[in-house]
């Protein structure tokens, strides 16, 4: 398993980005996240809001998903976060969800792009 964790910018936050490349790992994650549905699909995106206000958000991937999951996820965790900061998306001025989406697609394919060295 690989993963990775940053701050996310301007809209504070953390995000947790994981790779997991067999059932070990996804047993691993289902006990630390209490998440009992990973196994049936190839990404899940959710967020975890502590007391203080403070959020952590988490994508997990299978080694095996395609580009197509990961915008997918990368999707839901920016609804997810701008649900959260009570900003409503504008298809009329749509740049903020763009580079926001734009960012979470590369910190997830850099992931990906550094498990692919390591093989």
């Amino acid at each position: 398993m690989i993963s990775k964790t940053v701050k996310i910018p301007i809209y504070h936050g953390q995000l947790t980005v994981c790779i997991y490349e067999n059932d070990k790992d996804i047993e691993e994650l289902k006990l630390k996240y209490d998440i009992s549905e990973l196994c049936n699909y190839a990404a899940i995106y959710f967020p975890l809001h502590n007391s203080n206000g403070f959020t952590r958000y988490f994508i997990l991937f299978s080694n095996e998903c395609k580009y197509s999951d990961v915008v997918h996820e990368c999707v839901h965790l920016t609804n997810g976060l701008f649900l959260d900061r009570g900003i409503i998306l504008d298809p009329n001025n749509d740049e903020p969800q763009a580079y926001f989406t734009g960012w979470a697609f590369n910190q997830c394919i850099g992931l990906f792009k550094k498990l692919e060295s390591r093989n």
